[in-house]
């Protein structure tokens, strides 16, 4: 198994497994989503943190640009290595992506920052 991602994005992973997924930058809300395509200027940031622990403490950090961004699938595409978990205890964590966009993207004029995914379940098994 490299890894399993639910409907409801719990992603369960072997220790040490590559594998990547699909993402709609949703700015909106559950009920009324509002789907981003990322543009020049724009960055993804996903944390993978311990419970209780804050975004800015994430034990794995990682950034994605426009390159990451697949516009026929209108979804970025988040791509984990086998270093980013190798480390990592058998347990559970939580992983949250934040949407960085940049001002001159946004009506505005202002540096926008939405959360696109919520603290959701990460699962490293052994």
């Amino acid at each position: 198994m490299s890894a399993r991602i639910s409907k409801n994005n719990i992603i369960t992973t072997n220790r040490g497994d590559s594998f990547k997924f699909p993402i709609q930058l949703n700015i909106g809300t559950m009920v009324n989503p509002v789907y981003y395509d990322m543009m020049e200027g724009d960055y993804a940031y996903l944390g993978v943190m311990e419970a209780n622990q804050p975004f800015e403490n994430a034990l794995i950090k990682k950034k994605f640009d426009i390159s990451d961004y697949d516009y026929d699938i209108q979804s970025l595409m988040i791509r984990f290595i086998s270093q980013d978990t190798r480390y990592l205890l058998p347990g559970t964590y939580y992983y949250e992506i934040k949407l960085f966009r940049d001002k001159k993207n946004v009506t505005d004029n202002y540096d926008a920052v939405d959360t696109v995914l919520g603290r959701t379940k990460f699962i490293v098994i052994n």
